[in-house]
């Protein structure tokens, strides 16, 4: 889970339908996506790496990748598997969000390691 705290105002909730393209690999990444219900898949090079579900997020890695040297392009594609409710944050939410909840900024940190790592293992 990313620990957010119930309050939390920033994100917006979205319903997506299935097989939709959340995030494009290669292309610079626009939102942080948390997920409330349904299904999505993460593929990078024509690969599937992992899908992902309930209390899962994705569009971190390219988040980061933008605060940091203003590039922040997307290191896989993410789609709707089934229908599903996403909160969806801004590229300002989100870093209003780490620069909030420092817990969960190390959550987010630790994870991109992983994913990154993973990543380059399917290659």
């Amino acid at each position: 889970m990313l620990g957010l705290p119930p309050d939390c105002e920033l994100g917006t909730q979205q319903e997506m339908l299935a097989d939709r393209v959340v995030i494009t690999e290669g292309r610079p990444t626009r939102r942080f996506v948390l997920v409330v219900s349904g299904e999505l898949c993460v593929c990078s090079g024509g690969k599937r790496l992992a899908g992902i579900g309930p209390g899962d997020w994705c569009g971190e890695i390219g988040l980061i990748g933008r605060l940091k040297t203003n590039d922040g392009r997307a290191t896989a594609t993410v789609c709707t598997k089934t229908a599903a409710m996403v909160i969806s944050f801004a590229p300002w939410e989100f870093k209003e969000m780490i620069d909030t909840y420092p817990e969960v900024e190390r959550r987010l940190l630790a994870s991109a390691q992983q994913r990154i790592e993973r990543s380059r293992e399917a290659q």
